[in-house]
């Protein structure tokens, strides 16, 4: 013992190892979220970049015409357990279908490519969320998906956002009717030339027509209003028909990208009626017959009005939960949906064969409920 305090072994005094060790601590302490945030670095892009395409399933890309859940149902995607159901397996949800103007509505997935019945997990094995921004306790309708984090407890500093801002999920919108450059006069389609425009868009998977008002005060305006106040429409591509006096039905295809749309969409105009058969024109049948080791339709196109061989595009569709048990998707299931056989100008037939095995009429129409959806072009 000296006049300083203790001397340990090595000539140290038990001041110095105090002071050193309380150095010690406090690096570690300050090393240690580095350590952490390093270690948990790969695992954060991991989960990013699957936050990534879980919300561009929801959404689609509607600037490129890339249908998402949103899009073709009419709302979010409900999470069950964390798993993102809804978006890779249709069960009881409404069969998808061209739709107006070939725009699909219903259910068209899988939305998002992942092993079936793959629970959609963070690096972390916690459950993602859909994080609604809320206003006095009222969902506002903005939303962003969230993961728990490495600490994998919500609403703790290390949760992760995708994307950082909440996204609406509705947006308004206002359409601009205008002569295309070149037609005949008047400059602008206004009240006496157009006698409607109607909107279609999905809620539920059902697909829902809204008729557009002339804009107070303008003469080629129109907006969609429920009760006086703009209709909340999905994000996603919609079409539009607008109907006048001179050149008959025309649709056109919106986008809804943002809280508030304005479409400006020009058409031609006429002062005498266009030629019959040149509308863009759809529908879809469920009359099936037997044919050989399946079914057959054939489709009157008749009212259409075309003057020649149209092109024409079809598309199967079934109720999954009933049809082989719900396992596949007509397309799995049968070929022969995409091919036109002996197209006129005023019908075509097609032919469903079962890939394995045959199909008569009482599986296509009572237990696939089959539809065939299709839609022509001059």
């Amino acid at each position: 013992m000296n006049s300083s305090g203790s001397t340990l072994s090595r000539g140290f005094t038990l001041i110095e190892v105090v002071v050193a060790l309380g150095v010690t601590a406090v690096l570690a302490a300050a090393i240690a979220p580095l350590v952490i945030r390093a270690v948990n670095a790969p695992k954060e892009d991991e989960t990013q970049r699957e936050m990534r395409a879980f919300s561009a399933a929801i959404t689609g890309d509607p600037d490129r015409g890339i249908f998402g859940f949103l899009g073709t149902y009419g709302r979010l995607p409900i999470l069950d357990g964390g798993q993102l159901a809804e978006l890779t397996q249709q069960g009881p949800l409404v069969n998808g279908d061209a739709g107006t103007n070939g725009v699909p509505v219903g259910w068209v997935g899988p939305y998002l490519n992942v092993p079936t019945q793959a629970p959609l997990q963070d690096a972390w094995f916690s459950n993602y969320t859909l994080d609604m921004q809320l206003d006095g306790g009222v969902q506002t309708g903005w939303w962003r998906v969230r993961s728990p984090g490495f600490d994998r407890t919500t609403g703790t500093a290390d949760d992760i956002y995708v994307p950082q801002n909440y996204m609406l999920q509705t947006g308004t919108l206002r359409i601009e009717l205008l002569r295309d450059i070149g037609a005949a006069a008047p400059a602008n389609y206004d009240s006496a030339n157009v006698t409607s425009v109607t909107l279609y868009y999905p809620v539920n998977g059902v697909e829902t027509a809204a008729a557009g008002s002339l804009v107070s005060g303008t003469t080629n305006e129109w907006a969609f209003l429920s009760g006086g106040l703009p209709i909340q429409i999905p994000l996603g591509t919609h079409p539009v028909k607008v109907i006048t006096v001179s050149n008959g039905t025309f649709y056109r295809n919106v986008t809804i990208a943002s809280m508030v749309n304005v479409a400006k969409m020009t058409i031609a105009y006429s002062l005498s009626p266009s030629p019959s058969g040149t509308a863009f024109c759809c529908g879809s049948t469920t009359a099936w017959s037997n044919s050989g080791s399946g079914v057959t339709v054939t489709v009157d196109t008749s009212s259409c009005g075309y003057g020649a061989v149209p092109n024409i595009q079809t598309s199967l569709s079934a109720n999954a939960t009933n049809c082989k048990n719900g396992a596949e998707q007509p397309a799995e299931l049968t070929t022969g949906a995409s091919t036109v056989l002996s197209p006129t100008a005023t019908g075509f037939s097609v032919i469903v064969t079962p890939t394995t095995g045959s199909d008569t009429t009482a599986t296509a129409i009572t237990t696939c409920a089959w539809k065939l959806s299709w839609c022509g072009t001059p």
